[in-house]
């Protein structure tokens, strides 16, 4: 039995699309200019944090890093700006303590927030001569079952 033909399809095919690779190159130019490092540095100086600061030079912080990453320079000064914004702040805690009206819970707070690292309560549990908390799971048994069903007598 002959079997039945195909029907062609002579429409044009269309090419297979072509991978593009991202040339590094190629894309909108920086906008990093050296001035920055003394406007982090002024900013910072205030006690800026450096999403203040982003906000204060219009950059975003995530091209503020980037750069930190790529300018040596840039990367010193945003290194330099947390030293001076904890420096602020910590003279402001100074400074607290002869003002009867000073939050020192809300500047603690604010410390913890902004240096974790150093100004975070740390608790550290550990099990006897500082090894491992040993977990026991322990099982009770069940009471035994009592019958209560009333007698007749």
């Amino acid at each position: 039995m002959p079997q039945a033909k195909k029907a062609q399809d002579n429409r044009p095919k269309p090419a297979p699309a072509k991978r593009r690779m991202r040339n590094p190159a190629i894309g909108r130019p920086t906008t990093y200019n050296p001035s920055y490092c003394d406007k982090v540095i002024a900013l910072s100086k205030l006690g800026y944090s450096t999403y203040q600061v982003s906000a204060e030079i219009n950059v975003p912080r995530w091209t503020m890093m980037q750069w930190g990453e790529q300018e040596a320079a840039f990367a010193e000064a945003l290194a330099r700006a947390k030293e001076l914004e904890r420096g602020w702040w910590e003279r402001r805690g100074q400074q607290g303590l002869e003002d009867r009206n000073f939050n020192a819970h809300l500047w603690i707070r604010t410390m913890q927030a902004r240096f974790r690292q150093d100004y975070s309560e740390k608790v550290e549990l550990t099990g006897a001569d500082g090894g491992p908390i040993l977990f026991q799971t322990v099982y009770e048994e069940p009471p035994k079952t009592i019958d209560v069903t009333p007698t007749s007598g």
